[in-house]
């Protein structure tokens, strides 16, 4: 009978708790752009880069409307700096990510349409990057991107806010700004670079 009654627990604890995580698929588009500040102190303007993005995610109810939801996705960033100084004229820096969004929701049901927002912080490690540097005549030079202690750094932490909307039970919509806290280079050596991005995703969840 112990026997029983145990599984019978085992069960309905699995029901339970499967009932409140849902698992989804996003995909969507990001445009970078970054705050930069040069040596001598000037601000070169920044054009933005349009990249993407594609990953994984849980939705897990925490109490009543607030959920938590833990992503990871693979993102393409990119940007154009516009030195215009003696020997550069511009550098667009191309940067293939692995990203960490760790992030609470505020939402009045997890199955029914309707709004929803987003905050967190967020987690980026590089995979790889390049750089095209244009010089002032016109050259044409595009190298790999350092990672090192004196250059470029490998990780990366923005804060996260987005809005969105659910449509029906598993599809949602949302639109976000991620900040970036603090450099992606060693200051002491090189410019200030802080990446600023705005995203739109689709979601799909699975149960």
């Amino acid at each position: 009978m112990k026997k029983y009654l145990l599984i019978t627990s085992l069960i309905f604890t699995v029901s339970a708790v499967s009932a409140q995580v849902r698992f989804g698929l996003k995909a969507g588009a990001n445009a970078s752009t970054a705050k930069v500040i040069a040596t001598d102190g000037s601000r070169p303007a920044v054009d933005y880069g349009v990249g993407f993005h594609v990953g994984g995610e849980l939705k897990v109810n925490i109490e009543n409307q607030l959920f938590f939801s833990p992503q990871i996705q693979y993102a393409y960033k990119n940007f154009t700096i516009n030195y215009n100084n003696l020997d550069t004229a511009t550098n667009t820096l191309k940067m293939h990510y692995i990203e960490i969004p760790i992030l609470f929701e505020w939402k009045k049901s997890m199955y029914k349409s309707g709004l929803f927002l987003q905050f967190g912080p967020s987690i980026s490690v590089v995979l790889s990057g390049k750089q095209d540097i244009t010089g002032k005549t016109g050259s044409a030079v595009s190298k790999p991107i350092n990672y090192s202690f004196d250059a470029y750094g490998r990780a990366e932490a923005n804060f996260v806010f987005n809005a969105g909307y659910q449509f029906g039970k598993n599809f949602q919509f949302t639109a976000g700004y991620a900040y970036g806290l603090g450099t992606i280079v060693d200051r002491d050596t090189f410019l200030f670079i802080n990446p600023l991005i705005i995203t739109a995703s689709f979601h799909y969840f699975l149960n």
